[in-house]
């Protein structure tokens, strides 16, 4: 099983320590997320600055409600530098079983920044800083 924990860090920064599990046939994943009950709409990006202990890829992913919920997501990298970055809802790649290319503000229920074995190895442990995090237009 993998773990995360979430911790306010100075300069307004929280702080998302994470453990994926060694078990590769269970796909561990460590997910962080806020969910946006107003959904997304009118905005059509998310800003937001992060950093690492570690050069890595981070996913990006925006969930829909549903029935049925729909992701959809991009790799986003980051370093040991704070850098600002930016996911366009129209830039993002359907997950699993969505129907749809891109999600639509309007059903945008939850964000989430999503640390996984396609980019990390499994076992692996570390920590992603994130702040400002903002929707615009």
């Amino acid at each position: 099983m993998s773990t995360v924990a979430l911790d306010p860090a100075p300069g307004a920064e929280l702080r998302m320590r994470y453990e994926l599990s060694a078990a590769t046939a269970a796909g561990p994943y460590a997910a962080v997320g806020v969910e946006l009950p107003d959904r997304a709409a009118p905005y059509d990006r998310l800003t937001f600055t992060a950093r690492a202990d570690r050069p890595m890829r981070i996913l990006v992913r925006f969930r829909s409600l549903g029935p049925p919920a729909e992701h959809w997501q991009r790799s986003v990298y980051i370093d040991e530098t704070p850098r600002e970055h930016t996911v366009r809802f129209d830039e993002v790649s359907p997950f699993e079983a969505a129907r749809a290319a891109h999600p639509d503000p309007r059903d945008v229920h939850d964000v989430l920044f999503v640390v996984e074995t396609t980019n990390t190895r499994p076992g692996t442990a570390g920590q992603v800083w994130i702040r400002s995090v903002s929707l615009q237009k």
